[in-house]
Parts: C-alpha cells; sequence; structure tokens
C-alpha cells in the first residue's frame, strides 16, 4: 500500500493525514504553518523510509512519547529541521565561518 497524505490546517496549525479504503487516519500535527517546509520535510522521509502499515503498527505498538510521530520517524534516523539548522550553525562556528555583526555596524568572523 502506497501513501495518500494531505495536508489540512490554516495559520497556525497544519495537520497532516493519510488516507485509504478504511477512512481518513491521523498522522502528524506541525504547530506553525509557517514552517510548512518542516511538515514537508518530514512527510518526504516518512514516504520515503515507512510503508503506511508499518507506520501505523508502531503507532498502535508504542504508548506515550515513544509513539509520537517524531519519535517513530526518529527510529530510522529522521532528523528535524530544526536540529540540522542548528547543527549547520555550531559547525560554522566551530570552524569559524560564523558571519556575526559588531556594535559599529562592521562584520566579523567568530
Amino acid at each position: 500500500m502506497n501513501w495518500n497524505l494531505s495536508f489540512e490546517g490554516g495559520r497556525t496549525m497544519v495537520y497532516l493525514y493519510h488516507t485509504d479504503e478504511s477512512g481518513k487516519h491521523f498522522v502528524a500535527r506541525f504547530k506553525y504553518a509557517r514552517p510548512k517546509s518542516s511538515a514537508k520535510h518530514f512527510a518526504k522521509f516518512l514516504v520515503k523510509n515507512f510503508t503506511p502499515k508499518e507506520y501505523f503498527g508502531m503507532r498502535m505498538a508504542n504508548s506515550g512519547s515513544a509513539g509520537t510521530p517524531l519519535a517513530i520517524l526518529k527510529v530510522k534516523g529522521y532528523v528535524s529541521l530544526m536540529a540540522l539548522s542548528v547543527s549547520k550553525v555550531q559547525i560554522m562556528r566551530d570552524l569559524g565561518l560564523m558571519r556575526v555583526k559588531g556594535a559599529n555596524g562592521g562584520t566579523y568572523y567568530e
């Protein structure tokens, strides 16, 4: 069975659903609509690494924080966009490539 995903919601909340012959099933909720790219990033990883049967089986088998959508994807190595951006900033700082605006308006590297 293949994924049939749809996004629903408004400005402050986006929901991801999978629809099959038995109906519409909740997959994940994203707090803000602004970073739709994070929802798309999540969906792309989900489709590439899970079948609907596998994903929903893990949701049913795990309770509490182990059964959250994010925790399930992390089992196969998912890294959120926020974590990736924080990592990139840290790497740039470590390599001395981070540009910072100085108090006098100039730019220097940390």
